[in-house]
């Protein structure tokens, strides 16, 4: 009886700290860079994840430029070594399904982002306990510079997700907290709608994947497509919002 009344203890600490980072989030918008740092450091050590992992020097800097201490070089790769793409699991990159992870089609092209001196990344909604991250790590054939999971994400509103024609139990996935500037960072993912509007318009969308369609080939095509027009999605603005739309009306 001891034991359990210590680990309820726990468990509500977390809880309530968890919750205090969800409203952090939500003012992500108007902080500052150190204080995004500092909600960053929270929400790592409280999935149990070395702090380490997602480091300023490498993701995030007042600039939008990383400060890695590995010096300059020249050539394509290093001009890429400040980019990070990030990949959604369930649709995008795989299914699981009773616990086993079945890996999409072309999810070994992941690896010549690699070779091109990209970072990338892994961004779920599911719990760290019930990701398998090694079985993908296999698959893809390499590691995972970054792993975010469903604590890394908010609960979306009710109006929201009626208005998205998305499930009322949906998880937002903050992008700000990976990467100061947008402008190095990309999101594939099969529900655009699971970012907020504001960071929408770095998501790449790739059609659902539901393990019926054998030669599909949609994760090698927007492979491709980060690789040649990287720059042009950079030059894009954000999405227009309703509000200001009727606002310039």
């Amino acid at each position: 009886m001891l034991l359990m009344t210590r680990k309820g203890r726990v468990l509500a600490k977390k809880a309530r700290a968890f919750n205090t980072i969800q409203g952090e989030i939500v003012a992500l918008s108007s902080a500052s860079g150190s204080r995004k740092q500092k909600i960053l450091e929270r929400e790592t050590s409280l999935r149990g994840q070395p702090r380490a992992r997602l480091q300023p020097a490498r993701f995030m800097s007042s600039h939008g430029e990383a400060n890695d201490d590995s010096g300059s070089k020249s050539g394509g790769t290093a001009n890429n070594k400040n980019k990070l793409v990030l990949f959604d699991m369930e649709g995008t990159i795989g299914n699981m399904v009773k616990k086993k992870f079945f890996p999409r089609p072309g999810i070994q092209e992941l690896t010549t982002l690699k070779a091109e001196g990209y970072r990338v990344g892994l961004y779920t909604n599911k719990a760290a306990r019930n990701l398998p991250r090694s079985v993908i790590e296999a698959f893809a054939g390499l590691q995972f510079d970054v792993v975010l999971t469903g604590e890394n994400c908010t609960y979306a509103p009710e109006d929201y997700c009626k208005a998205e024609g998305i499930s009322k139990h949906s998880m937002i996935k903050p992008l700000a907290t990976v990467c100061e500037n947008l402008n190095d960072l990309l999101l594939v993912d099969d529900t655009p709608a699971k970012v907020a509007p504001h960071e929408r318009h770095r998501v790449v969308p790739i059609k659902t994947w539901n393990r019926a369609e054998e030669n599909d080939n949609a994760l090698q095509t927007v492979v491709r497509d980060i690789l040649d027009n990287w720059n042009d999605r950079t030059s894009q603005t954000k999405p227009t919002t309703t509000a200001e739309k009727q606002e310039k009306e």
